[in-house]
């Protein structure tokens, strides 16, 4: 059997167990769902899967804030945590609405230079304008001050919090949580809450976004927008600082000739229909990008290496909350110990089809999309145990060696699961011959 097919038939039977529950008026458990999150990945059917699952929560607050009120309410500390983790819930649910006071904010630009500026942002990478509007930050101060307030209560101490927006994604936007005591010590390591986006919402902001870019890009000339483009100052992205000083001449033939691709971009583009095609896009990556698939994918990483992931260069992921739409993760800085190794995906049988620059901060990974099983047969636990046995050796001398003395073992009719130890060494035997 093929391995797309047999994909598709275990995804098929899966769900189907899961109508029958849901038909049979049950709940998909806790322990259940962790299974299908840790044993396989990329199910086509995730709402499906999670339409009645009796508990979306995915792992648990940070553990610093567990230990505190483990000390503080030994014997109420299940209560404790899970009025902690409705704190968080809360950050989350107030947080969803900067989506909409985005769009708002874009349909009603009040002046030349909101105009200028959200297209020089949209345009050039690499400006230091705002990344949202100052309705969104109103609305991070709200939920920042809310859950200062009830954090406070539940670790029995005035806890200074800070919480501002830190990035933009294709599926959620991050924000940078900061919780100190009084005298100023941070309680725990910074941590990132992902809130991930409504699809409809997010595809209608996209959609927007391109529509203005087009319309103003037909209201402004370049020589009008260099005007405000010269006075931006750029982020800083090297320490190295440069003993020349570019021209205001030399900026702008840089800026024209990009200017001059852009026009041609979105002159030829057919905005009609961008939200409709946006929302078609969103869905075909459900299976790979955004929040049950990057829980899946944590998970699962998480289970075949068999240790802490923070030993590795990726971060490590406290919970996720499939319910409200939301993950806490550490915030990658060089306050978190040194790496001690790097996640080799091929040799866990696995495809990083986002491993680009922009993924890895303080040299690790952050993000959880685009990460794909390259074969079927590693669902299985044994063959994955006995592949990451071979491709785990310090070289390929001695994985040949291992494959040539497992070969041996298989030969033998009474050696238990040979079916599945010949997978891992033909799985093996061909990552190798690939150079990987």
């Amino acid at each position: 059997m093929g391995i797309q097919k047999l994909g598709i038939e275990i995804a098929e039977n899966i769900v189907k167990s899961s109508r029958k529950a849901i038909s049979q008026g049950e709940s998909i458990g806790f322990a259940r769902l962790k299974g299908l999150f840790t044993s396989g990945q990329n199910y086509r059917c995730y709402d499906e899967l999670l339409l009645n699952a009796k508990n979306k929560i995915m792992g648990n607050i940070p553990k610093e804030i567990i230990d505190i009120i483990t000390k503080l309410n030994p014997t109420t500390k299940s209560e404790a945590i899970k009025s902690a983790q409705n704190a968080f819930g809360n950050i989350a649910k107030t947080l969803k609405e900067v989506e909409l006071v985005e769009i708002n904010a874009l349909k009603n630009m009040a002046t030349k230079e909101d105009e200028i500026h959200f297209l020089l942002k949209e345009l050039f990478s690499g400006l230091k304008l705002n990344g949202i509007s100052d309705g969104s930050v109103k609305v991070i101060q709200k939920a920042n001050e809310n859950f200062s307030k009830t954090i406070s209560a539940i670790l029995q101490t005035n806890c200074k919090t800070s919480l501002e927006f830190i990035g933009n994604g294709q599926f959620g936007n991050a924000y940078k949580l900061s919780l100190l005591d009084e005298a100023g010590n941070s309680i725990i390591h910074s941590r990132v809450i992902k809130v991930f986006k409504d699809d409809l919402l997010n595809a209608e902001l996209a959609a927007l976004k391109h529509q203005k870019v087009k319309e103003l890009l037909l209201k402004y000339t370049d020589d009008e927008l260099f005007e405000i483009y010269k006075t931006i100052p750029t982020k800083q992205t090297s320490k190295i600082k440069f003993a020349f000083k570019v021209s205001d001449e030399q900026k702008k033939r840089t800026f024209l000739s990009q200017m001059l691709n852009q026009r041609g971009i979105y002159g030829e583009m057919n905005v009609d229909n961008l939200q409709k095609d946006f929302l078609k896009q969103l869905k075909e990556m459900k299976d790979t990008h955004g929040l049950y698939a990057e829980a899946n994918s944590t998970f699962r990483l998480k289970n075949i290496l068999g240790h802490n992931i923070s030993k590795t260069n990726a971060v490590n992921t406290d919970m996720y909350d499939l319910d409200i739409g939301y993950s806490i993760s550490q915030f990658s800085d060089d306050l978190l110990p040194k790496t001690t190794s790097k996640i080799s995906f091929e040799r866990l049988g696995l495809d990083y089809g986002d491993e680009k620059t922009a993924n890895y901060v303080a040299n690790r990974l952050i993000d959880f999309g685009g990460i794909t099983k390259t074969t079927e047969d590693l669902v299985d636990k044994i063959t994955l145990r006995y592949y990451k046995k071979i491709m785990n050796r310090n070289n390929k001398n001695e994985q040949l060696e291992l494959i040539r003395r497992l070969k041996q073992l298989i030969q033998n009719p009474k050696t238990p699961h040979r079916e599945k130890i010949k997978k891992a060494v033909d799985l093996a035997e061909y990552s190798i011959v690939r150079g990987k």
